[in-house]
This record gives structure tokens, C-alpha cells and sequence, in this order.
């Protein structure tokens, strides 16, 4: 899946991903958070921007009759032209008298000289803008270092549900609105995801049945039973590792800190037997790979791969692959360690391998907390700021980025190429069922599928948003909520040995008393 156009927009995706993650702050982290907790909305800041109504609720409006400019911010650019891009195209074709102009800060995502420091910028940039009522832009896809949730507290960013509630072009049944419940704040919806994800993981089919798990039973995933097979399956053989890759002995934390957190009570019970126990358990696994370097490594969430791995373990065959043309991809299968589960965004290209038979691998399967509740996120969020001008206007772009299509697959007379409407799962349930059906034809995105034998495999769209319902049908956290910064306490624990697990729980209780209570 990373050879070809999709690896230049994977790592992209990883990249961001890594720098939304929750829990996971640098030093400039910590001085960005400063400067947030200092920012207050002006004075001018009007009172109806905390209002549960539109101030002027959105008509259905017939195309071309609708104008005005609008511009839209975002980060950084993958594509060029980006999807973003291509909608907006699509917008002022069909409303002649409206301008939008999609403003970059970074227009090349991979030629970024320092990352951090361009994001920071970013972020300072918009943050001061909306704190001085001086922001008259859609924000797109910001950076999670924005922290849209706690600025939000202060009224700068409109609340988008009643605009959703209001707009006579929505059928809400049309969408997975669970998940705008679980992202909502306070009942304020001002952060308005165009696509979501979740976390998932495959398992390793032979490892499974060796400790006499059918995998057929299961519908979802969680540490205590990631913890129990893995503990049963190196019983049976010792070089087994709980993952594939180095993923750090912390990696269960950011699924599992949900279940000891209650926002809404304002308590968290990290001291707890249950959780000083997930503290040991997992400072005792084995999650060295020696013959990968750091380039390899991030290869080892690609499941194809690592079925590829298994595969070839259990053969004794060379892989199918090119060396001199994927080496990182063929040092990933020839030197990584078998492990009992892969991990994976549930996005859409995991998503369609639900009900997909492979021989090595079963799955994939959501990653719950222990108290059975799926943590959802997202990437490429629209927010509103009080101060636009034409919010109405702005709603409408996008009420129709959300809508229904024709075709998930967006072409530009400035592109060399199609492009998905969206990497991950679209909020809008028909276009998530069609962009299951649709996304293997575009050029580019069929990687290491064919490793398993999934190429051309058609795939039920209608069955998967069904099957996509169930998932959401159980607890919902949203991810990007639950943000206390605790990642130097998990260092000193499971990297430095500097601390007990009983420590390690106290510092992270001390801590998240302290956010819940800012």
C-alpha cells in the first residue's frame, strides 16, 4: 500500500497522524499550551456566538444563486490539487458567483524544512486571529496542536449542529451522526468532521489457533485481551511478540486511558489495581525488532506486509517482492519478528477487509478500552470561526463537501490523476458505501493487496456502512478530548525504569486531576 502515488500520501497521513496524537507533547508543545491557556475571547466577542441557533438558518438555495467569496485555511498540502481543491472547483461551477480561495500555509507537506516549527507558526497564527475576532476563513483539517476543543470553550468557533439540524438538503439518517454526538463538547458541535477513523488491529490466524481462539467469535478487541493471548501464545513459543514492529511499550495506552478517565465526572482512577496491573503486564513485553531500522519500521502497520511475513516464516519461501525496488517493504518481511496482532487506522482500505478470508491473517478488528467503548477521531475537520462574515455562505460549501456524490473518485483538469474523496470513512453513509466500491480503481491505490490475493475483490458497500453502524453503535469517546499530556511518566516507566508501576499511576493520576479540573 506505500508503493506508487499512495506511499507519497500514506507517510503524509502517518505524518499528520503523528503529529495529532494525543498525549505525546514536546517542550514546544508545552509552550503552545501556554500560550492557549493565556487566550481569552475579545471583549467585541458577541454573546450569540455560544447560541444553539444559526444567525440565519441555511435554505435550500438552487444552484448558481448563491454568492460571495469565501476562503478557506488549512495547514499543509499533501496533493496538488487536493481534494479540498477539487471541491471547491466543484462548488463555483456550479455557483458561478462564488470565489473560494483555499489558502495553504505549506503547499508541499514533504518539503517542509522543520515541521514542528511550521505547524507552531500555523497554529499561533490562527489562534491570534480568532482570539482577536479577526478570522474570516472556514478552518480546514487543523492541526491537532490547535486543539480546536479548548478554544472552543472561549466561543471563537460557531456551533456547526444547528446548521446540520436546519439544512433541508440533510437527511440525518443519511449520516453516521453518532459520531458528531461523540465529538460534540458541551453540546456544541464546532468542529464538523468530514471523514472519521478509529483504531484496529488484525490478528495472526495460526497464532490464535495455536491457543485454541476461534476468530470467527470475535468482534472486537481490547488490551485485557490482547494481553491474555499474547501471554498464552508465548507460553507456546517464546520469539512471539505481542506486535509487529517496535510500537513502543506504551501503545495500549492510548486505546486504553479512556476506560480510567471520566471527563464528565471530573474523576480518573489510574491508581487503580486494574490499571497498575495494564502497567506491568505491559513493561513486560518484548517489543524489540533488531534487524529494522527506523524506515522499515513503518512498514510493520501494513497488514499485507505482514501476512507477507507470516507467510514466508511458515514456507520458507522469498518474498514476492522486488528488493531493489521496495527495500524497506522487503527488510520488513524478511527481518521482522512474527507478532500475534498488527495494528491499522480503521480507514477505508482496512475497512473493506472485513470478511475477507486470508489464510495468516483474521480481522481487522476495532480496538476498544476495557470498558467497551470505541475512541473515534479525525483528520480533515471544517470549524467555523464566530467572526466570519458569511457563515451561511461558508456552511453551504460545507453542506456540500458532506453531501451525497455521484462518484468518490475526484478528477481536476489540474491534476495527473484521480484522487479518493477521502482516505478514511466518509460521514456521509452513501458516500462511504461508494467509496468502498469505488477506491480500487483508482490508479495508485492497489499496493501490496495483491500479496493476499484482494485485487478486483468487489466489495459490498451497502453491507459494510451496516456493518460500519453496529461499530458506532457501541460507547463512543472522541479521541482528541481526552488530551492530558502524560507521555514523560509513561517514558520514566516503560523506556528509563525509573519508576514503580505504582509511581508511574500516581504521577498519571496527580496529572489528569490537574487537567480535568482546568
Amino acid at each position: 500500500m506505500k508503493c506508487k502515488k499512495l506511499l507519497a500520501i500514506l507517510l503524509a497521513l502517518c505524518l499528520i497522524l503523528s503529529l495529532t496524537s494525543c498525549g505525546r507533547k514536546s517542550e514546544q508543545d508545552k509552550k503552545f499550551d501556554e500560550l492557549t491557556k493565556s487566550s481569552a475571547a475579545p471583549e467585541s466577542q458577541p454573546e450569540s456566538s455560544e447560541t444553539s441557533e444559526p444567525a440565519s438558518k441555511p435554505e435550500s438555495a438552487p444552484a448558481g444563486s448563491l454568492s460571495g467569496e469565501l476562503t478557506v485555511s488549512s495547514w499543509a498540502r499533501i496533493e496538488s490539487p487536493s481534494q479540498l481543491e477539487i471541491m471547491a472547483e466543484e462548488f463555483m461551477d456550479l455557483n458561478p458567483d462564488v470565489t473560494i480561495t483555499v489558502d495553504y500555509a505549506e503547499t508541499n507537506i514533504s518539503a517542509i524544512p522543520d515541521v514542528n516549527q511550521s505547524r507552531d507558526s500555523y497554529c499561533a497564527q490562527v489562534r491570534a486571529e480568532l482570539v482577536s475576532g479577526e478570522a474570516d476563513y472556514i478552518l480546514y483539517s487543523p492541526p491537532g496542536k490547535l486543539n480546536l476543543y479548548d478554544i472552543s470553550k472561549s466561543g471563537v468557533l460557531l456551533d456547526l449542529r444547528p446548521y446540520f439540524d436546519s439544512d433541508p438538503t440533510i437527511n440525518p439518517d443519511e449520516y453516521f451522526t453518532q459520531v458528531l454526538d461523540a465529538v460534540s463538547v458541551d453540546g456544541k458541535l464546532t468542529s464538523m468532521p468530514f471523514s472519521f477513523y478509529f483504531d484496529g488491529m488484525y490478528l495472526n490466524r495460526k497464532a490464535m489457533e495455536s491457543i485454541n481462539v476461534d476468530t470467527s467469535g470475535i468482534t472486537t478487541l481490547n488490551s485485557d485481551m490482547l494481553l491474555d493471548w499474547y501471554e498464552q501464545a508465548r507460553a507456546a513459543n517464546p520469539e512471539i511478540k505481542l506486535l509487529f514492529g517496535e510500537q513502543g511499550k506504551d501503545f495500549l495506552f492510548d486505546d486504553e486511558k479512556f476506560a480510567y478517565i471520566d471527563v464528565d465526572g471530573r474523576t480518573a482512577s489510574f491508581q487503580s489495581p486494574e490499571f497498575i496491573s495494564f502497567l506491568e503486564r505491559t513493561n513486560a513485553l518484548d517489543d524489540a525488532e533488531p534487524n529494522l531500522d527506523k524506515m522499515a519500521n513503518r512498514y510493520a502497520q501494513n497488514a499485507y506486509l505482514a501476512y507477507e511475513l507470516l507467510r514466508c516464516q511458515a514456507s520458507g519461501e522469498e518474498p514476492s517482492l522486488d528488493e531493489s525496488q521496495d527495500p524497506y517493504a522487503y527488510q520488513f518481511v524478511t527481518g521482522g519478528r512474527a507478532a500475534l496482532a498488527c495494528v491499522t487506522n480503521m480507514n477505508i482500505f482496512a475497512l473493506t477487509d472485513i470478511g475477507f478470508d486470508m489464510e495468516h491473517l483474521a480481522g481487522p478488528y476495532p480496538v476498544t478500552d476495557t470498558q467497551g467503548r470505541l475512541a473515534v477521531s479525525s483528520i480533515d475537520d471544517f470549524a467555523v470561526p464566530s467572526s466570519m462574515k458569511n457563515p451561511d455562505l461558508a456552511w453551504a460549501f460545507i453542506s456540500y463537501c458532506l453531501g451525497e456524490r455521484e462518484s468518490t473518485i475526484l478528477t481536476s483538469e489540474q491534476s495527473f490523476g484521480s484522487l479518493l474523496y477521502s482516505q478514511n470513512a466518509p460521514l456521509n453513509k452513501k458516500n462511504f458505501a461508494l467509496l468502498a466500491e469505488e477506491f480500487s480503481t483508482v490508479p495508485g491505490t492497489i499496493g501490496y493487496e495483491q500479496l493476499v490475493g484482494k485485487t478486483g475483490k468487489e466489495i459490498d458497500g451497502e453491507a459494510l456502512a451496516q456493518k460500519m453502524d453496529e461499530y458506532l453503535s457501541m460507547g463512543l469517546v472522541n479521541r482528541k478530548l481526552y488530551s492530558p499530556d502524560v507521555q514523560e511518566y509513561l517514558d520514566e516507566f516503560y523506556n528509563s525504569g525509573l519508576t514503580t508501576a505504582e509511581q508511574c499511576a500516581e504521577k498519571i493520576q496527580s496529572r489528569v486531576d490537574i487537567w480535568l479540573h482546568e
